[in-house]
């Protein structure tokens, strides 16, 4: 039975030893042994966790954690510094576990290569799997890792109890002191399941809770804003202000980080569920005591309940616009010691998470050594294709790469992508060259060729392709889309084609062009042609599936245009185009990402982008910025009619590129998709077969199609 109720949740863990008993399914028990403090009762369960707590405790935390805490973040985060980019999860699962196994069994892990931690991220990722043990399957790893940390922990209880007896170093001699007492409540299985448990336990929370965090404060600046002010102000306070120490009374003071900590908590939903089962102790009858609460609920006897946290956690009557992370709530809010009915993220009742207090010092005191000395932003460097990177989600220094080209930054593209497009390629030429290979390209692509050649071809093509796809059982909008341009290529007048143009400019006495520069400019032009166009028409029409509204609005537009015509079956107009407003909306543009080269030192917002440094764009960073565009995921054609469209690129839409680079071809791709919609939405209606999955980043795609039928209006 699944509890998404708050009152029955905490009377269940409140209740517990009475109404309520601990239980877990049969397979998080086999991962975490049968005799593992998670189900231990009574007098053993008490015996057991005033033990962990001589480790947990608040004395070891000020005493010793604090100081061994703050070392393991700084010498982290300096490794952090050599690599090219950093998976946070997994970073500070490992770092973490390295503090937590130390004080526990005195294993070096890093001098291990991280053996041991590897076992316990493979129990991680197979606990919910699955219970399927056979080669492969992620419990069977996750067993495995189990039977690898047992191995080397009985191993090792048997070398330390041969020792000689000294002085408790660690947790676990302290664990052989308990177990060579006459009368000890422990034997040897529980002795190693406690173990086990501990350094499973000990890094996941907190691991999931920091990359929550840095996740989340990437997206809240003012929220970043006030934790690092915090943290200064702190530092400043200090006696010497060149002092790394924090000292216990700094730590406690550190309120609106605490606030941060328990709303990334809140969000994250670290331990996402909690198991028990309804006993009979303490009741009159077979009924459960909630039927007094909730007499329309029935728990009957030996029921297993699940209590789910994030129902609470992510509920709008106590937590006002729960979805959005919003330190500031706890300002007003009493944060929980323990655990509450709104506030579960460590449990509560008997099984208030032991650790939760050395989860919250560790998640405080690396972010304090984090943003003190270290920065996180929109401009790192990395790897990518086989290149060392740096990218740049940040709009002013996008706009200023695209304006500075041929000054502070030159083209440049990864060695991969000029094998593919050509050495000689107009993508990768510079000054008088590239203008002039741009103008002849616009004798193509240019307004008069709109105008006057390009509109009815793309009326012709939009039509044949159209009709050809009437009543099939399944087209897909991708592939028939960029079929556009094969018809209108079929169907070029025999008179000048680009080719022909191409060949007088070879012609030419002293030409600028030579035969390799020609080929591969008629190889780019053919494949950038139809990718654009072809996947932001697969976009709007998943879009407007998506959004009638918008169909509807669309739709008008188009059918007002051919009721204005004296014949309705002519051809669209050049004036008929241009007044496409809410089409112009409509149209979805693809982002592809650009790359540059640094010509000189840039410094931009406290970053230094070295010479000679290589630079990727990522348009996306700017179409999906929530301070430009609001709710930027939703599909909102009307947040154009208040937005001034740009006419080329701006810092702030860059679907076409944007600088000296603007693509050629941008007005051309823009009067395809309306044509097509024009064509689409006066003649024919069309439904959906597939869901139609759709992938932003780090481009538009779509990974299954878009499938639709097609049918003839009536």
């Amino acid at each position: 039975m699944v509890s998404l109720d708050p009152e029955l949740s905490t009377r269940v863990l409140q209740e517990e030893e009475r109404a309520f008993q601990i239980w877990y399914p049969p397979s998080f028990m086999w991962v975490l042994g049968a005799d593992s403090i998670i189900t231990a009762l009574g007098p053993l369960h008490r015996h057991i966790r005033a033990l962990v707590l001589r480790l947990f405790g608040p004395e070891s935390l000020r005493l010793v954690l604090l100081r061994d805490v703050q070392r393991s973040a700084r010498s982290e985060l300096r490794s952090w510094l050599r690599l090219p980019d950093v998976e946070v999860r997994a970073a500070t699962s490992r770092m973490i576990f390295g503090v937590t196994a130390k004080k526990l069994i005195s294993h070096d892990d890093a001098a291990s290569e991280g053996s041991l931690w590897k076992c316990f991220d493979a129990c991680t990722r197979g606990l919910l799997a699955f219970p399927l043990c056979v080669p492969s399957t992620a419990f069977y790893r996750c067993m495995q890792g189990r039977k690898r940390v047992m191995k080397m922990l009985k191993a090792q209880l048997g070398a330390r109890r041969n020792e000689p007896e000294h002085e408790a170093v660690d947790f676990f001699d302290l664990v052989i002191h308990e177990l060579d007492k006459p009368d000890s409540e422990l034997n040897e299985n529980i002795a190693l399941d406690l173990l086990f448990l501990m350094l499973f336990a000990s890094h996941e929370t907190t691991s999931i809770g920091l990359t929550a965090i840095l996740k989340f404060r990437t997206d809240n600046p003012k929220a970043l804003q006030e934790l690092t002010e915090e943290h200064e102000n702190v530092q400043k306070r200090r006696a010497d202000p060149d002092s790394d120490e924090i000292t216990w009374e700094e730590y406690k003071s550190m309120k609106f980080t605490s606030h941060v900590i328990h709303e990334a908590l809140r969000l994250a939903n670290v331990a996402p569920v909690v198991f028990r089962k309804k006993n009979n102790t303490g009741c009159t009858d077979k009924r459960a005591y909630f039927e007094i609460l909730r007499p329309d609920y029935t728990i009957p006897q030996g029921s297993k309940v699940m209590i789910c946290s994030s129902a609470d956690h992510l509920n709008p009557k106590v937590y006002e616009n729960p979805s959005v992370f919003n330190p500031c709530r706890w300002k007003d809010i009493l944060e929980p010691v323990g655990g509450s009915k709104n506030f579960m993220a460590f449990g509560g009742g008997l099984r208030l998470c032991v650790g939760a207090d050395f989860a919250k010092l560790q998640i405080a005191i690396f972010l304090h050594c984090l943003v003190i000395k270290y920065r996180l932003g929109p401009i790192f460097r990395t790897n990518i294709v086989g290149e060392d990177l740096i990218v740049s989600l940040d709009p002013e220094l996008n706009a200023r790469v695209l304006q500075e080209e041929e000054r502070g930054f030159q083209i440049w593209y990864p060695s991969s992508f000029v094998r593919v497009l050509g050495a000689n390629n107009i993508v990768s030429m510079l000054g008088p060259l590239h203008r002039h290979i741009r103008n002849l390209v616009l004798r193509l692509f240019g307004p008069e060729a709109l105008r006057l050649v390009l509109l009815h071809d793309e009326q012709r093509s939009a039509r044949d392709e159209l009709s050809s796809r009437l009543d099939r059982p399944d087209v897909e909008v991708r592939t028939a889309t960029s079929r556009l341009d094969e018809r209108r290529n079929a169907a070029e007048r025999k008179t000048v084609d680009f080719f022909d143009l191409v060949i007088d400019e070879m012609k030419k006495p002293n030409p600028i062009m030579n035969e390799n520069i020609a080929l591969d400019l008629l190889f780019l032009l053919l494949f950038a042609s139809h990718e654009t166009t072809s996947m932001g028409l697969t976009a709007i029409l998943k879009f407007l599936t998506d959004n009638p509204k918008a169909l509807q609005e669309l739709t008008e537009e188009h059918e007002k245009i051919m009721e204005r015509r004296v014949e309705s079956d002519s051809d669209i107009t050049w004036e008929e185009y241009k007044s496409m407003k809410f089409t112009s909306h409509v149209i979805a543009n693809i982002a592809p990402v650009v790359f540059r080269q640094s010509n000189q030192d840039v410094h931009i917002k406290g970053y230094t982008i070295p010479e000679g440094s290589n630079i990727m764009i990522s348009p996306s960073a700017a179409h999906l910025n929530s301070k430009v565009y609001d709710d930027p995921l939703a599909f909102n054609p009307w947040r154009w009619k208040d937005t001034p469209e740009p006419v080329g690129g701006s810092k702030d839409f860059l679907a076409f590129g944007g600088g000296l680079r603007l693509c050629v071809g941008a007005e051309f791709a823009k009067l395809q998709m309306a044509m097509f919609l024009h064509c689409l939405v006066t003649n024919y209606r069309w439904k959906a077969l597939s869901k139609g999955t759709m992938m932003l980043y780090p481009r538009l795609r779509f990974p299954d199609g878009f499938h639709i039928q097609l049918h003839k209006k009536t």
